[in-house]
């Protein structure tokens, strides 16, 4: 309860100095502000997903556009007050992820503070949806002037996640799956992941993208006990390529023995998982909201779920799983290691899945939000 009451003070604090550029500074039209973490990435400046598209989209709208990166938590409170004054002074603030310190914050009338997420469609529960934090938890996500989704079907989740109203919401599709139509692009990402990875070369690669089990990052882990490495290893082809890519939150990564190397790797490390998704033949992966961006490729996916009755009951699914899932689902390792050597699509069920989830993501998602959002004209 103290540690409570001291964080609600300390984000209250942060007011302060938030008023006293709102006071002092005069809007500065030309700016437009885009903010994300990169601590995900240790000494890499790498912009995540619809922040990329959208800053490429904007350069040839004339603005100044003000990128404020969170790389450690030793930039915690230098990031924070960074923020804080674009926030006051740009038109314009775009976000894809949540910050706690916003909620107590009155924006100016003139300034608008818009969420991109960073993830697509409504698989687990997230936000003010979900029952496993308490209320105060979602408070961070109570100060938006809008927010953007993949598809009109999903609005309602959002808007309750966001405690926004409908209206707030617009199904302009995600400006990162524009990607998965632009061939050219995707065999340039495709070719430098070959080059900066040779090992990746003439494999069939299976990429296990699992979310993270607990409340958030300061819990987030992955059960060991879900994974038998000697099994795993043995059951491999010689051609196969076993890649692991953990959640962010999750700190203690897989250990790998040495000498399977040559067959399990961990790229945990690579902030962007659509880009290692281009280079999948086989997504492995249990509640993790990759499956939205995988869908456009229509390639096998299984469904590795050993924990659904319990993750389900705590975190909190929005579907029914077995309605939601469009490849093989696998409760057990033996099942999995079956799954891997024959997996299934379910072209019919993706072609459900698509239409209800992915509506709006159709190559012209960054097009459409520029058009939505920035005012044009700005030289």
């Amino acid at each position: 309860m103290l540690r409570k009451t001291a964080i609600v003070v300390l984000l209250n604090l942060l007011k302060i100095p938030f008023n006293f550029f709102k006071v002092f500074f005069r809007i500065r039209e030309k700016n437009i502000s885009l903010v994300y973490r990169e601590e995900q990435t240790p000494g890499k400046e790498q912009m995540p997903g619809n922040l990329f598209f959208i800053n490429n989209g904007l350069i040839n709208y004339g603005y100044n556009v003000i990128i404020t990166v969170k790389k450690s938590k030793s930039s915690g409170l230098g990031f924070v007050l960074r923020f804080l004054f674009y926030l006051a002074v740009c038109p314009i603030t775009i976000i894809d992820d949540r910050y706690a310190f916003l909620y107590p914050l009155k924006l100016r009338r003139k300034t608008k503070l818009i969420q991109v997420w960073h993830a697509l469609g409504a698989f687990k529960k997230m936000g003010g949806t979900r029952s496993d934090i308490s209320p105060d938890t979602t408070l961070s996500h109570r100060n938006y002037s809008a927010a953007v989704v993949s598809s009109q079907n999903v609005i309602p989740h959002y808007a309750e996640a966001f405690n926004l109203s409908e209206e707030k919401i617009f199904a302009t599709g995600a400006p990162r799956t524009d990607m998965f139509f632009d061939e050219n692009y995707m065999q340039e990402i495709k070719q430098s992941q070959y080059d900066q990875i040779p090992v990746l070369r003439d494999k069939r690669i299976i990429l296990f993208a699992p979310t993270y089990r607990g409340k958030d990052n300061r819990d987030a882990h992955y059960p060991e006990s879900f994974l038998d490495m000697d099994r795993l290893y043995e059951s491999l082809g010689e051609h196969d390529l076993f890649i692991i890519k953990h959640h962010p939150f999750i700190k203690n990564k897989t250990g790998i023995p040495e000498n399977f190397g040559d067959k399990i790797i961990d790229l945990s490390f690579f902030r962007e998982v659509n880009n290692l998704l281009l280079i999948t033949d086989l997504l492995i992966t249990d509640y993790s909201s990759c499956i939205f961006e995988y869908a456009l490729l229509k390639r096998p996916i299984v469904f590795y779920a050993p924990d659904l009755e319990r993750y389900g009951g705590n975190r909190g699914l929005h579907y029914d799983y077995d309605e939601y899932v469009y490849g093989t689902k696998c409760t057990n390792f033996s099942d999995l290691l079956k799954a891997i050597k024959k997996p299934e699509l379910d072209t019919n069920k993706l072609e459900k899945f698509t239409k209800r989830f992915l509506q709006s993501c159709d190559g012209n998602s960054t097009k459409r939000f520029l058009e939505k959002f920035i005012p044009e004209g700005k030289d």
